[in-house]
């Protein structure tokens, strides 16, 4: 097999298994991970529809070249549209599948040598574009966070983590998630201006709390969440509103003891200091467990207490 660099080849290629010999070799490396297929050649419609159909089942990375400039001919448009992307000289915006480039030499060339150096990232986002291009969003995600894990693994990952070097810990935050009430809203804030209000795990414990307290109280109709803004301190940098989640049917609530760190993220002066215990032995109240801990939610925003 060739190298990184490969020839380009003609659409018949692919129907004679140019693109099917094994990706790995006998010591686990990538052999030829990209193929370049030449769309200037004169091809009947028949074979390349058909050098289209075993373009899709390829593990291999398809790049097609155009140096014509114009729109792809009809007769090789499904084969483009079967590539992974196809890189031409004066390209039609009409053809999304084709990226317009002033020097094909040169972008071939940068390409090549981008996934000469991150071979399994280049491998691995082939898939995922492939595999997510007609996916409901919420699919699509779960496809790129498996992407995102396995190349976790990776010496490409490996290396990048060597050359960045260790970074220092973030300073913990006392409140990394503000929860207030407005009538029958709940406004989250997110609390890390430092550092972009980045999901790390305290503000992802703080979210979780924030939302299970609104599963707990069904007088919440809407959530507002927000995020602070380092410039401003009262700025929000993004806000969006949905209605709470569906808590489960009444006669099948079963809430799980409080996990640990329940509370940390509530102000200090917000807690209500009610120390009633929770008398119903099967308690609806996450933040309570039947017969041992005292409610310990803000009254402020949680109006389901039956002590409050």
């Amino acid at each position: 097999m060739r190298g990184y660099l490969a020839a380009h080849d003609h659409p018949q290629d692919l129907l004679d298994g140019v693109a099917d010999s094994p990706l790995l070799t006998a010591g686990a490396r990538v052999d030829t991970p990209l193929l370049l297929v030449d769309l200037d050649v004169g091809v009947d419609e028949d074979v390349a529809a058909r050098a289209a159909e075993r373009a899709r089942r390829t593990d291999r990375l398809l790049v097609g070249v155009r140096r014509t400039p114009g729109p792809v001919p009809e007769p090789i448009a499904d084969l483009a549209a079967g590539l992974d992307t196809t890189l031409a000289i004066g390209a039609d915006p009409a053809d999304k599948w084709v990226v317009s480039v002033d020097d094909l030499d040169t972008a071939v060339a940068e390409l090549h040598g981008v996934v000469a150096d991150n071979v399994h990232a280049a491998m691995v986002l082939g898939q995922v574009l492939r595999l997510s291009e007609n996916l409901p969003v919420p699919q699509a995600i779960d496809v790129e966070s498996l992407a995102y894990s396995t190349l976790l693994g990776t010496p490409g990952f490996r290396r990048w983590l060597e050359q960045r070097g260790p970074r220092p810990l973030p300073p913990p935050s006392q409140e990394p998630v503000l929860v207030r009430r407005d009538a029958e809203r709940l406004l989250i804030t997110l609390n890390r201006p430092e550092r972009r209000n980045a999901y790390g795990a305290e503000v992802r414990d703080g979210l979780v709390e924030a939302l299970r307290l609104a599963i707990a109280d069904d007088t919440i109709t809407a959530i507002v969440l927000d995020g602070r803004d380092r410039r401003s301190p009262q700025a929000a940098t993004s806000t969006s509103s949905a209605p709470p989640p569906t808590s489960p049917p009444r006669t099948s609530f079963a809430p799980a003891p409080a996990p640990a760190g329940w509370y940390r993220s509530w102000p200090t002066a917000s807690r209500s200091g009610c120390t009633a215990a929770a008398s119903e032995p099967e308690s609806r109240y996450p933040h309570s467990q039947a017969g041992s801990w005292p409610c310990r939610a803000p009254c402020s925003v949680c109006r389901r207490c039956p002590w409050g």
